[in-house]
């Protein structure tokens, strides 16, 4: 048996853990690695863990099995994959079987399944590549781009931006669509490039989260509307978003609604690309389920989560935020069209009157956050709706 990788394009770490059972067989089962050991598989049921690793764009055998006989008490499960320090969640559906040389076996393909009952070659499916280095965040060859939680792609959840954190795992839910995707966008795909009457930008407020679709307060608004807003995201990065929206989307009017200033922006750069991925303080760790990613290990994006957090009580971002907002005002002033900005941060809303940085025509009033959402921490529907009404005779 032979496992192959050919979608990678550098040399990375590899861990197969493999369940075996063999009984009553004259041959037991053996196994070559790639750096020419061989094992042998002592009688009964038997666990092992295959240490080895690949070169991209070469078809490379991680490890060959033989001696596997045909019955009922002869077969190897291949119960996990691990790159770059990564579980290949679902990795049964990356698993080709090229059985071959079996007796009373005909030679055919098998795709998806993770138990091998027969002697012959298994590959992983490169139908299902995009998995192995997809990100959660989105990535570019561009330092300065979006900021975008790849996660919300197709995403099928009926709460806007898939709150609970649980999307994509098909052992809590039912949002399948990201298992099919695996998408790395720069911004919502069912976004057009038509003209709107308002571009929307904030964080998980504005996003929508924890309430149902259509009920964030950018649906409310009239006219044909862009929610550009992403969860998590601070004044650097919806700075960065707007500077990117005004560019790819013809908007009449923009409305930003700023979250707290102690969010930070960070951004790690390699094989060519830049990933930037939004740090609060109550940012947590990156969960075991999260997906196998081969750009980065969990190792790096603890360690970038670290930095920010660390940078976040170190530093003041008080007079950070209001520098970045002042390169908001430069760069909407230079746009040309009308804006708006407020916050539901009761700080950041009286530094915003209190010096000056809006004028009384482009400043809304406070988001009054009731907490009313189902997680406990967002605002309800009902708060959406009381600040839409506040803000329409002023945005009219």
């Amino acid at each position: 048996m032979t496992i192959i990788i050919t979608v990678m394009e550098t040399r990375l770490p590899v861990i197969i853990k493999i369940q075996a059972l063999t009984r009553g067989s004259p041959t037991p089962i053996t196994i070559h690695t790639q750096d020419q050991q061989e094992i042998q598989v002592p009688e009964g049921a038997t666990e092992l863990r295959i240490m080895t690793n690949y070169r991209s764009g070469e078809v490379t055998p991680l490890f060959q099995v033989s001696g596997i006989r045909q019955g009922l008490y002869q077969r190897i499960t291949v119960d996990g994959i691990w790159v770059n320090g990564q579980a290949l969640r679902d990795h049964d559906r990356f698993i080709r079987q090229q059985i071959s040389h079996n007796r009373y076996q005909r030679d055919r393909l098998i795709t998806g399944e993770k138990e091998i009952a027969f002697n012959g070659g298994v590959a992983l499916d490169t139908r299902w590549a995009r998995r192995w280095d997809w990100t959660t965040w989105y990535r570019s060859g561009s330092r300065w781009d979006w900021v975008y939680d790849n996660t919300r792609t197709d995403c099928g959840s009926e709460l806007a931006g898939c709150w609970d954190g649980e999307c994509g795992d098909p052992e809590r839910t039912t949002h399948l669509d990201h298992l099919r995707q695996w998408a790395n966008t720069p911004h919502d795909p069912w976004d057009a490039t038509g003209t709107y009457d308002h571009g929307c930008f904030g964080c998980s407020v504005t996003q929508g989260s924890a309430i149902r679709r259509g009920d964030q307060w950018p649906s409310l608004l009239p006219g044909t509307n862009i929610n550009l807003a992403q969860a998590g995201t601070g004044v650097d990065a919806i700075w960065m978003n707007l500077e990117r929206a005004i560019r790819s989307f013809h908007m009449d009017r923009i409305i930003l609604l700023l979250p707290s200033w102690h969010r930070r922006l960070e951004r790690t750069h390699r094989h060519g690309e830049t990933l930037r991925m939004p740090i609060t303080v109550m940012s947590r760790a990156t969960p075991p389920a999260e997906p196998c990613s081969a750009w980065w290990h969990t190792q790096d994006r603890e360690a970038m989560r670290h930095r920010g957090q660390r940078l976040l009580v170190r530093r003041d971002h008080r007079r950070r935020g209001l520098r970045i907002v002042d390169r908001i005002r430069y760069l909407l002033e230079g746009w040309g069209g009308r804006y708006w900005i407020g916050s539901h941060d009761p700080e950041v809303h009286q530094d915003l009157e209190r010096l000056s940085v809006m004028g009384p025509r482009n400043l809304l009033p406070l988001f009054d956050n009731d907490h009313g959402a189902v997680d406990g921490l967002h605002p309800s529907a009902q708060a959406h709706q009381r600040w839409v009404s506040q803000i329409l005779p002023l945005i009219r």
